[in-house]
């Protein structure tokens, strides 16, 4: 009997353990063999802005993915995981990932879709920005990023996505410091970004895509 070739990279979490930390860098992804998985992003307590709090961003089941990218673009990991239960997780570094996409096509179906629908939701969102102002693309961005509970974005995501736009980081920084002054977002452990109210940031985004040099200066 041939051994199976993923065997080897199981590894096992007792419910509690964290698996790895918001801001960390990694070389492996993960693939939920068995049990559950929480994604937690450290947040600023909006009572108490010197303090932080954990949230639940959801769990993930048997046979859902997490911590791709760290594989794609050695980005690093943008929220904490931890096992909301005991876990069997296979733990891929790139050549257990190319060897499960080998595998198994079913794996490899579910890596292509998720990364082309990441590939499909940056294009769209381009195609936004380019109608837009420098201000306003970046609000854009961050609609478009977390219009999801569980999507979080970071200044480094924002910095590759608007290269093109030729954004020094210095006023990168000075557009999201004046977003947070109006408590439009706040910025989180790591350079994380969430949106504070997503109603009134529509409402404002929408404003300032309709008189495009408003927020300007």
């Amino acid at each position: 009997m041939s051994e199976n070739p993923i065997e080897k990279y199981i590894k096992e979490y007792a419910a509690g353990t964290i698996i790895f930390e918001e801001g960390a860098e990694g070389s492996e992804m993960y693939v939920i063999k068995e049990g559950v998985v929480r994604i937690e992003l450290l947040i600023k307590n909006p009572l108490d802005p010197e303090n932080f709090e954990r949230k639940s961003l959801g769990e993930l089941q048997e046979g859902e993915f997490f911590g791709e990218m760290t594989l794609i673009d050695k980005s690093p990991r943008s929220a904490r995981a931890i096992a909301a239960t005991d876990c069997k997780l296979i733990a891929l570094n790139k050549n257990g990932f190319f060897r499960l996409i080998e595998h198994s096509a079913e794996f490899a179906i579910k890596i292509v879709k998720k990364l082309s629908d990441r590939l499909k939701e940056s294009n769209s969102r381009m195609k936004k920005l380019a109608q837009i102002g420098k201000h306003n693309k970046v609000l854009q961005l961050l609609k478009d990023f977390l219009k999801d509970e569980d999507q979080v974005i970071t200044i480094e995501e924002i910095k590759k996505i608007l290269q093109e736009d030729h954004f020094e980081e210095e006023e990168l920084w000075s557009i999201i410091k004046k977003l947070e002054s109006l408590s439009l977002v706040s910025i989180q452990k790591n350079n994380t970004i969430l949106i504070q109210n997503k109603d009134i940031f529509n409402q404002i985004l929408t404003f300032l895509n309709t008189f495009n040099d408003s927020f300007e200066g």
